[in-house]
């Protein structure tokens, strides 16, 4: 038939060439992670090794047995490394190269000195299924939470080599006649199989790296989201942040008919203690006062740092008088415990304006504009001391 064995093993040589030369111009235009370099590596090796097993009878047996096969086990170690490095681990396995120090010697054995191809037949199935499974429990074993589903579904592509590799072992020692190569009908499906399985494994390979690259680039757009609105000296939200989320659940409060209050603080003293203690000090004022006010709000309240020595603060569900309360509570409190680091105790002043969302209110400026004007009242009152709009 035109697709002989022999036909067939170059066929299954070349295809792990094309898709190493495809791997090749992937990373070309993409990024790739560790390991990625021995998957590629590992399909030349099994391209180099399957060309070397189809010359058998044209070129030494040097190069058509032993070389042959010592390079398709290699690959295999490869494939194994890749994947300990893609995950962060460390690459060099003992026991990978324990168990091929152990095959080749074997393999050497019965290549010239007690001629046998069924026991390196054997050999080689046996190295394979070891070899497959150790891959196979790299990808299901530990893999990072968000690749585990892809990664353990992976695995199997491993697992199902080994049974492969198991049934050629089991059907090659109850042979009663040499295994001829070239001859025998089960290469073909073993040569298929090993197809099948390496073109599934190079766009695994892809589809991991592509996997892991998107997830990557979703977490730094969620860190610098995170950065541009949060305010870099306190750690709280910034001006931005407040808007994005004051616009929603002002509109939400509207819609739902629910009480929406905000105030505005005002450290009263910081210009005083950045004279008197420098910029540094002034501070740390503002770090410890956004400490104290995150301590004193609940987990669906939001505080933010409106710019120099404003905060701003939402209450959903809260009236203005429940908010005066809430405030009073903080002032009272930072006033309380002032600021000490055992050399000097500095008391903070707070004066704020609060103001709710009333039915003409056509915008959230509007509400935060009567809560500035409050604050204004109160700093004109004498300051220390909060006011409702």
């Amino acid at each position: 038939m035109f697709l002989d064995i022999r036909t067939l093993g170059f066929l299954t040589a070349f295809i792990p060439f094309v898709l190493g030369l495809i791997m090749i111009i992937y990373f070309r235009s993409h990024h790739a992670y560790p390991g990625y370099y021995r998957w590629i590596l590992s399909n030349f090796c099994f391209s180099v090794g399957f060309f070397l097993l189809q010359l058998r009878g044209l070129i030494p047996d040097t190069f058509s047995i032993v070389m042959a096969n010592f390079t398709l086990v290699y690959a295999l170690i490869l494939i194994f490394e890749g994947v300990q490095l893609f995950y962060g681990r460390q690459a060099f396995n003992l026991i990978n190269y324990g168990l091929f120090i152990i095959y080749a010697g074997l393999h050497l054995y019965f290549a010239y000195f007690s001629s046998n191809i069924n026991a390196r037949v054997i050999l080689a199935s046996a190295i394979s299924a070891i070899l497959n499974f150790r891959v196979g429990l790299g990808l299901y074993e530990n893999p990072p939470v968000r690749l585990e589903k892809i990664s353990r579904g992976i695995s199997l592509i491993a697992f199902a080599m080994v049974l492969v590799n198991i049934f050629r072992f089991f059907e090659t020692a109850f042979k009663n006649q040499p295994v001829d190569m070239l001859g025998d009908s089960m290469m073909i499906w073993y040569s298929l199989s090993t197809v099948v399985a390496i073109t599934i494994w190079t766009f695994s390979y892809f589809f991991l790296n592509t996997t892991r690259m998107e997830l990557e680039l979703e977490d730094a757009r969620k860190s610098i989201l995170e950065i541009a609105n949060t305010d870099p000296l306190t750690g709280i939200p910034n001006r931005r942040r407040f808007f994005e989320q004051g616009e929603i659940e002002f509109v939400r409060s509207r819609r739902q008919g629910h009480p929406l209050s905000f105030l505005i603080f005002d450290i009263d003293n910081l210009k005083a203690a950045n004279d008197q203690y420098g910029h540094d000090k002034g501070d740390e004022f503002l770090c410890y006062a956004s400490r104290l006010f995150q301590t004193e709000i609940r987990p669906f309240d939001l505080v933010a740092r409106f710019g120099g020595d404003e905060f701003v603060f939402m209450f959903p569900n809260v009236s203005e008088s429940q908010a005066l309360e809430i405030a009073e509570r903080m002032r009272a409190r930072i006033k309380r415990f002032p600021l000490s680091d055992g050399s000097f105790i500095y008391p903070i002043q707070l004066s704020g304006g609060i103001s709710g969302i009333r039915p003409d209110d056509g915008d959230l400026e509007l509400v935060l504009k009567r809560a500035d004007i409050a604050l204004y009242q109160a700093k004109t009152q004498g300051r220390d001391c909060v006011l409702i709009a």
